[in-house]
């Protein structure tokens, strides 16, 4: 459980355990302990007011406190030290074992009923507790004074960073005026150019008003150049399209011309083609009258044929021939009075004959 120092101090005082030093060392230790948490709670007022860094931003500045709480002080470490003291070895006892600070004054004349051997141990017992006890108190007086001499310069640090705080504060309130002097004159400024701005919009309106009358103006002058040039290139249209009609008629005229020429041509070809078709049917009657002679030749020559075999059994080959050439003769002669229009002699018909049986074997 933690130990009050004022608590300490009024035991002390109560049963005569502390001299004057370590009195008035208690009484500055206490006084330090309310002054270091008055100081914190300045140092946080004074965090709190986040004054103006050079750039113009708020940011806080680093404090004392801040550090206090990540961190233990002196004073809290003093603190923790005693509370370990206190509990590793109480006050001391006197006799029969009891505290002195807990005793009643009734229970101190039980002793005078002992033993001398026994009081005598029982004080030796009392005067080394004492001893242990005044070496304990001389120690805690020593690190009570280390505290106060940590606690003097941290106030003494915190004094300066408070100083420091003050004199950068004012610098930035120097630095804030300078600035806000500076805004004034960039307000001036702006206001002289909006001033010189609107001058500009007003002339800037009035050359815009110009533009759109001229650019009205434009549009009627473009619509009149419109209608004309629709007029100027409707005239041209009708000249090109005369022009092509001449042409057009021209064309239809050439066209008639060659028409009646071609149908002169068709009529022509067509009495070429009745002229071509006749000589065609007369080719044809003339071809089956050829048939029927080249028929009654190869008659006559199978008669011959036999003629002439008959005529080597009797071995009259002469008489035969002869025989056998008057009778194609006289053939010759009935055919080219039959058919009058061929006109041809024996050796021309025979030979006739033989072309026309090689081309149909060769067909």
């Amino acid at each position: 459980m933690p130990v009050d120092p004022a608590d300490l101090l009024a035991a002390c005082k109560k049963k005569g355990r502390t001299s004057e030093r370590s009195s008035e060392s208690l009484d500055q230790l206490l006084h330090m302990v309310r002054k270091k948490k008055r100081s914190r709670r300045l140092s946080s007022l004074f965090d709190k007011e986040s004054p103006l860094r050079e750039d113009g931003n708020e940011d806080e500045v680093p404090s004392k406190g801040s550090e206090d709480v990540e961190a233990p002080t002196p004073m809290e470490s003093l603190l923790a030290a005693i509370d370990e003291l206190r509990s590793q070895s109480p006050l001391p006892a006197t006799m029969g074992g009891d505290n002195l600070l807990t005793r009643q004054p009734s229970e101190m004349g039980e002793t005078s009923q002992l033993p001398r051997d026994e009081l005598e141990d029982r004080f030796q017992r009392d005067l080394n507790h004492d001893r242990a006890y005044y070496q304990q108190m001389d120690q805690l007086l020593g690190k009570i004074l280390e505290a106060q001499a940590a606690a003097k310069e941290e106030m003494r640090l915190s004094e300066e960073n408070m100083r420091a705080s003050m004199e950068r504060r004012e610098e930035l309130e120097m630095v804030v005026r300078a600035q806000g002097s500076k805004i004034a004159e960039l307000f001036a400024s702006l206001n002289k150019k909006d001033a010189e701005l609107a001058e500009v919009c007003i002339a800037s309106w009035a050359f815009k008003e110009r533009i759109w009358e001229l650019e009205v103006d434009l549009k009627a002058k473009d619509k009149r150049l419109e209608r004309a040039s629709a007029e100027v290139r409707r005239e041209e249209l009708e000249m090109v399209v005369r022009a092509q009609r001449t042409k057009i008629a021209e064309l239809f005229a050439s066209l008639n011309r060659k028409d009646a020429e071609l149908a002169e041509d068709c009529i022509a070809s067509w009495v070429s083609k009745e002229r071509i078709w006749e000589l065609e049917v007369d080719l044809k009657a003339k071809d089956y009258r050829l048939e029927r002679a080249s028929a009654e030749v190869k008659k006559l020559r199978g008669d011959l044929a036999r003629a002439k075999k008959e005529a080597s059994k009797e071995k009259l080959h002469d008489l035969a021939a002869e025989s056998a050439k008057e009778a194609f003769s006289a053939c010759v002669d009935q055919i080219k009075d039959r058919y009058p229009e061929l006109d041809l002699s024996f050796c021309d018909l025979e030979a006739a004959l033989e072309a026309r049986a090689a081309g149909k074997r060769v067909s």
